[in-house]
């Protein structure tokens, strides 16, 4: 059933699973599995054979809040949604009005692309077009890769605008 008490969400057909976080990408590597998701690339599963190493979401759920999701081109809190840079004043629009504050970026409910999947890696990416608040331009990577280490996971940006960009990620 859907968060919002309707039966049969939009674009589910009958019987149908509904996957709330889109497609998912799985990896795995020797007893270590994964599962990434397409809306803000978060790591939704992380298992050593049967045992759960996070504590993730089922694909029918929603994901709760921003649970294992990139936040970029700022984690945490931005308090009134404003902050300088390069010599400019920039208000974002504020995502917990409540609180005054723009929350975690621009991706983490977004989807991303998959860039490359293989048995024990998976790369997506994410274009973050100029918008209110933040008129940059910036190309986002994600990878995560398995092996006889465990899970390493990468996060890159590269600006691809005409002028320098603030950015963080988390």
């Amino acid at each position: 059933k859907h968060p919002t008490g309707r039966a049969d969400p939009v674009g589910a057909a009958k019987g149908e699973q509904v996957r709330y976080g889109g497609e998912d990408f799985p990896i795995h590597f020797g007893p270590y599995s994964a599962v990434v998701t397409e809306v803000g690339a978060p790591l939704r599963v992380l298992r050593h054979g049967d045992r759960d190493l996070v504590v993730g979401f089922r694909a029918d759920e929603l994901r709760p809040v921003y649970r294992g999701a990139v936040l970029a081109p700022w984690p945490n809190r931005v308090v009134d949604g404003c902050y300088r840079f390069g010599g400019a004043v920039h208000q974002l629009p504020l995502t917990e009005p409540d609180r005054r504050h723009a929350l975690h970026g621009l991706v983490s409910w977004a989807p991303w692309r998959m860039i490359d999947h293989t048995a024990g890696r998976v790369v997506l990416g994410h274009r973050i077009y100029p918008c209110e608040g933040y008129p940059f331009q910036i190309d986002v990577e994600a990878s995560y890769t398995l092996d006889e280490a465990g899970l390493t996971w990468c996060v890159s940006a590269h600006n691809i605008g005409d002028v320098p960009a603030p950015y963080g990620c988390g």
